[in-house]
């Protein structure tokens, strides 16, 4: 995410990251994924700060179960893994994104942690309704080429929303890692900043 990092700390707000998941073998309990989030959650709500959380794909899932649970100003679901998704896809960007992480000399794994799958299918099947609990507004953005979520992954978190301060934004061409996508990124970065902004309004239902 260090594209839209960049733009957010220029324009939008300090930005507090950190990664639910190493590539270790021993690191395959998505129950210790959550509490990493949910302790750097906590840690920026005892500073009182104004909070808007943003999840990418199964970190999206993860965002809206704490988005449930406490005081959340906005949230923003990014390529959401509410649905089932396409594994081998997942492994490879994965893998592309961690290499970085590693000199020329060290070895990177050819697959994630052996336990990784089943917990991420764990995780999502515990987590996904949650997002029926969320009050605050919430903007959901994913690409309509995302070779790893459906798009009806996306639709489908968005129709348990119970209220109208909602959004859901399909870019055209985009892949599934869209805050990095050069067909898609500015274009997500500008919805991201009217959202914060107030600017990108949520659909209110006549009554």
């Amino acid at each position: 995410m260090d594209d839209f990092l960049e733009y957010a700390q220029a324009h939008l707000c300090e930005v507090k990251t950190f990664n639910l998941f190493e590539l270790d073998e021993e690191d395959h309990d998505y129950k210790k994924w959550v509490e990493r989030a949910e302790n750097a959650l906590l840690e920026e709500i005892k500073n009182n700060r104004k909070i808007y959380l943003l999840g990418f794909s199964m970190g999206g899932v993860i965002a809206s179960y704490l988005a449930s649970k406490y005081p959340i100003e906005k949230l923003i679901l990014i390529s959401p893994a509410f649905i089932h998704f396409n594994l081998e896809n997942y492994t490879n960007i994965a893998i592309k994104t961690g290499k970085k992480f590693f000199s020329s000399s060290d070895e990177v794994k050819p697959s994630l942690p052996k336990n990784f799958y089943g917990d991420f299918m764990e995780c999502v099947k515990e987590y996904k309704n949650e997002i029926r609990k969320v009050t605050c507004p919430v903007l959901i953005i994913q690409g309509d080429d995302d070779e790893v979520i459906p798009t009806r992954s996306s639709e489908w978190g968005y129709e348990q929303i119970d209220h109208d301060q909602k959004q859901l934004i399909f870019l055209h061409q985009g892949k599934h890692r869209i805050l990095s996508d050069e067909k898609v990124k500015d274009v997500a970065f500008l919805l991201i900043d009217d959202y914060f902004h107030d600017r990108l309004l949520p659909i209110h239902n006549e009554k």
